[in-house]
């Protein structure tokens, strides 16, 4: 092995293996030597014992010389034990080195010749950009994640850690990107030689607003034969943006003028799934024809909590309950008890999200019951029961509320799972019995009610024809472009709206270079300009400069 190899740690272990060799040759040398001159020693004591003065002189020169062998000798001991260990350590650095350069071996027998990093960093430049497709299309992914900011800052770490030298887009130049790829697959998707084989599209409308009067209407699309199949739910990355319209004003004409263009642009849609607002409803009229049938279908979820509110949500006993939930938060939140602090009420959409309090109200009966507990971490039970012992007394009606959100959370997980068939009521009436343990008269009312929606929305449906039920997924999209906006989403709609097209797409470096070839910085700006406006952020800015008072510097001295 070491005659073969050429490295220099090879070049080592032959010098220590030559004079391992050489070290070991003198010391046999050495010892026959030894043995001779003791024998000779051994002589001479026997004719010094017959008194000869020469032959003592003689027997104690010899005498002095074996000493200097034997310390000669040990000291090419300790020599040879050197570089035995020396050699050891030569073999495991030989060995390492062997081992990597396997491994190294068989990296590049299973990769092609260009590894995948080196690729990603010499992928030639968007025309007109410094940047590569492959990292547009990186930071516009890790832009649908994370903040702009932080993509940016986690680039330089990557590349910092890996040693590369590299042009890191920032903050604002993600943010134009996004932008842009949003307004031009807007404008793709608007395209009719796009959806002209799919006489079966599915439009999930829905409308999100936030501060002031303005509200944006959002419709998306999937045809019905790309729906995902029975088992897999619908995701975002399935759905394509067909419309985003900021406006100030949503009766019915407004939304048949925007449904109109959109038919006249894409073609009619077989179905439409939105929530029970009556202006999203009824305008589907202008779609229809003789030629032509649209349903209408409403979302399950919403239909269940407004059938859940309507059972408990306006009874004076949920109003009281609410309000001692309330006060319970403010008085446990800053003390030891501020693990069991109820979750906040929603002022809007309530019983959307009305799980999460049924299910603190039923954990903290648990407490109450077995305050002892480790679990429970409860240090001062008098006070837990001064605070929280209130629930004891809705304890009925949180065991039924319990109940009634799960018949919600079954029904909703095989609605989203399923889509909606001919027959999918009674399906959907067949699993509740079986997975359903526990009943009540409150949940098996709403569960009558949810099962009979779901058959009078299967009667509008012809046979072998598959829809949707469910808009859980455009409501993620606006949860999603929320959380994208920060502190901005108390500021109204801004520009930024353009980019939730390109927040529901996971991008490639094809699709990059040629959306934002089609797609200019200017362009997207006109787009923003036209469907956005004056924000209320620059209404704002613009009132404190004209009438807002300058900076008073109270703690500046003389």
């Amino acid at each position: 092995l070491v005659w073969r190899t050429e490295s220099e740690f090879d070049k080592v272990g032959k010098f220590l293996i030559g004079k391992t060799v050489a070290v070991f040759w003198y010391s046999m040398i050495y010892h026959k030597n030894l043995h001779r001159k003791k024998a000779t020693v051994m002589e001479v004591s026997h004719n010094n014992a017959q008194g000869s003065t020469a032959d003592r002189k003689r027997a104690n020169n010899l005498a002095r010389k074996v000493q200097r062998l034997k310390r000669k000798l040990k000291k090419q001991s300790r020599l040879l034990a050197i570089a035995k260990e020396q050699l050891l350590q030569a073999n495991d650095t030989i060995a390492r080195n062997n081992d990597q350069i396997e491994f190294l071996n068989q990296q590049a027998a299973s990769s092609t010749d260009t590894s995948k990093l080196n690729l990603f960093f010499t992928d030639p430049n968007v025309f007109g950009h410094r940047f590569a497709a492959s990292m547009v299309a990186l930071c516009v992914n890790l832009a649908n994640v994370m903040p702009y900011r932080a993509v940016s800052r986690a680039l330089h770490i990557v590349t910092d850690a890996l040693s590369v030298a590299t042009l890191i887009p920032d903050r604002e130049t993600i943010m134009r990107w996004t932008k842009r790829l949003g307004v031009d697959r807007l404008k793709q998707n608007q395209m009719p030689q796009k959806w002209k084989d799919h006489e079966d599209m599915i439009w999930i409308v829905d409308h999100s607003n936030q501060i002031g009067t303005q509200k944006v209407l959002v419709v998306l699309a999937i045809p019905a034969s790309k729906l995902p199949p029975e088992g897999q739910t619908l995701s975002l990355d399935d759905l394509e943006v067909l419309a985003i319209e900021p406006g100030d004003s949503w009766k019915r004409d407004d939304v048949r003028r925007v449904y109109k263009k959109l038919a006249e642009s894409v073609g009619r849609p077989r179905f439409v799934l939105c929530d029970g607002a009556v202006e999203l409803r009824e305008s589907v009229d202008v779609l229809r024809d003789d030629d032509h049938e649209v349903v209408v279908l409403r979302d399950f979820k919403h239909f269940a909590a407004n059938r859940f509110e309507s059972m408990i949500g306006r009874t004076e006993r949920f109003k009281l309950f609410q309000s001692l939930m309330g006060k319970t938060r403010c008085q446990i939140q800053q003390t030891e008890l501020a693990h069991l602090t109820p979750p906040g009420l929603k002022t809007k959409s309530r019983f959307m999200n009305i799980a999460p309090t049924i299910a603190w109200a039923y954990m903290v009966l648990g407490v109450l019951d077995d305050p002892e507990a480790d679990e429970a971490g409860v240090q001062d039970v008098a006070k837990l029961e001064d605070r929280m012992g209130w629930l004891n007394e809705y304890r009925d009606e949180i065991e039924n509320w319990h109940r009634c959100c799960e018949v919600i959370d079954l029904s909703l997980a095989w609605i989203n799972t399923k889509g909606l068939w001919r027959n999918s009521g009674c399906l959907l009436a067949q699993h509740l019995a079986q997975a359903r343990k526990d009943h009540c008269e409150l949940s098996d009312q709403l569960q009558e009610q949810l099962v009979e929606f779901v058959m009078s929305s299967c009667e509008q449906l012809k046979d072998g024809e598959r829809s949707w039920l469910s808009s859980e997924t455009l409501e993620s999209a606006f949860g999603l472009f929320k959380r994208r906006e920060g502190q901005q989403s108390r500021s109204g709609f801004t520009g930024l709206i353009a980019t939730l097209p390109s927040l529901i797409h996971c991008w490639t470096p094809a699709e990059v270079r040629a959306g934002l070839r089609r797609t200019s910085t200017k362009e997207a700006k006109q787009w923003i300009a036209d469907h956005v406006g004056t924000t209320l952020s620059a209404k704002r800015k613009r009132a404190f400069k004209h009438f807002g008072k300058p900076k008073c510097h109270i703690f500046s001295t003389a």
